[in-house]
């Protein structure tokens, strides 16, 4: 009896602790979503490669860049239809990206925000519409990548003599195993 307490506890903190950190995925992606700065780095049309990456240090050195260094997200990018961008640092251009299947289903759900399960890269994305202001340049979009290795070395100090698993359509995600494998079944 002690040992299906003991599991059922194990099971709600790591349940909670991933609520956690997709909360704060979300949280991020909000102040993102919000930022004036942002908007008006996607609205420029740049006349010259200089003029962007000008543009885009002043830019990256804004503070929503680094309000996302956060334990919950590994990586974020930012995706703009602005046909003056250029790839690199966390801009790209959409036309990058259009035969991804994860840019794929968020197009095919039709919705503002979706959390999407990448079982092929074993990560869980958040991936956000930026039309808070006007976007005079196309679409743009937010995607936020779940630090599952942070995860995985919380999930490692959890003291529980068994394993855990986060799994997405039977993928394994994070666990607290040294070496990430399947549970069996």
């Amino acid at each position: 009896e002690n040992k299906k307490e003991m599991e059922m506890s194990v099971s709600v903190s790591a349940e909670q602790y991933i609520n956690t950190a997709i909360e704060s995925m979300i949280s991020i992606s909000k102040t993102v979503y919000t930022n004036e700065d942002v908007y008006s780095f996607l609205n420029k049309r740049y006349q010259s490669t200089v003029d962007y990456f000008d543009y885009y240090y002043n830019f990256s050195q804004s503070r929503v860049l680094v309000v996302t260094e956060d334990s919950a997200v590994k990586q974020f990018s930012i995706y703009t239809a602005n046909d003056t961008v250029l790839n690199g640092g966390n801009i790209s251009r959409l036309d990058s990206v259009v035969n991804e299947p994860w840019y794929e289903h968020f197009k095919s759900m039709d919705r503002d925000m979706i959390i999407y399960c990448d079982t092929e890269n074993k990560n869980l994305s958040l991936i956000r519409k930026l039309d808070y202001k006007n976007v005079t340049t196309g679409e743009a979009i937010i995607k936020f990548e779940l630090n599952t290795a942070g995860i995985h070395d919380i999930f490692k100090n959890i003291h529980f003599d068994g394993d855990v698993f986060v799994m997405c359509n039977d993928v394994v995600l994070c666990s607290n195993q040294q070496e990430l494998k399947s549970p069996e079944y």
